[in-house]
């Protein structure tokens, strides 16, 4: 926001601040509450009862042996997404992506591998505690400047800072709406875990291959023993 309409709104700030102490005094003590509530979860994670917020995500490459078992096992994985309480977000010829509760991971991860041989398996944990305290304490803080705003709008009869706070209303207001999508991006990427599934058909080399196969495994005999 400009100079000239921070010092247009800020006498009217400051006044619906001071005519209005109960109303500040329940932000502060808000904004007091949560960072206190994030403390608890500190302290609680040193004795492993956190309340973390984890984002997981998997990667799965299963082979079958044969080509028309590549669409069984995807349609297996489907139908296990949603048993489990998930849902299919994305899926092509030879691959499928699903979100699966983030407690039901292993159990999915080990539906799956029934299914054929596993070659990949990566899993990887983000913690994202700190992300989300920090993007709800800014929620909070918009919601707040939100409330002072439309709380001066109320008052003011000037014609030229009522433009001012509306067109500010309206900044903080798009900011909000930014923050809160983020904020539901957020929580569904806590609550499902992503699995990318990749299925392919299992290689088996012909009578030539076989004889590569023999000269590789002699060479390797004969250069490294294990």
């Amino acid at each position: 926001m400009s100079v000239r309409v921070w010092c247009a709104l800020f006498p009217l700030l400051l006044g619906c601040a001071a005519s209005a102490p109960e109303s500040r005094a329940r932000s502060s003590s808000a904004r007091a509450d949560l960072r206190a509530d994030t403390a608890g979860r500190s302290i609680a994670a040193d004795e492993g009862q956190a309340d973390h917020k984890l984002v997981r995500t998997a990667w799965l490459t299963l082979e079958v042996p044969a080509q028309d078992q590549v669409s069984t096992a995807l349609a297996d994985a489907r139908r296990l997404a949603t048993s489990l309480g998930g849902y299919v977000e994305a899926e092509r010829t030879d691959a499928v992506t699903v979100k699966i509760p983030n407690e039901r991971l292993e159990t999915a991860i080990a539906q799956i591998e029934r299914g054929g041989k596993l070659t990949r398996r990566d899993v990887e944990v983000q913690n994202v505690t700190a992300e989300y305290t920090d993007l709800a304490i800014r929620i909070e803080n918009a919601r707040t400047m939100r409330q002072r705003l439309q709380a001066l709008l109320e008052r003011t009869d000037d014609v030229q800072k009522l433009l001012e706070i509306e067109r500010e209303l309206g900044r903080v207001t798009v900011e909000l709406e930014r923050l809160e999508g983020q904020m539901r991006l957020m929580e569904n990427q806590v609550q499902f875990a992503t699995l990318y599934l990749t299925v392919e058909k299992e290689l088996r080399p012909g009578p030539l291959g076989w004889v590569v196969i023999g000269m590789a495994r002699a060479t390797k005999w004969l250069f490294i023993q294990d």
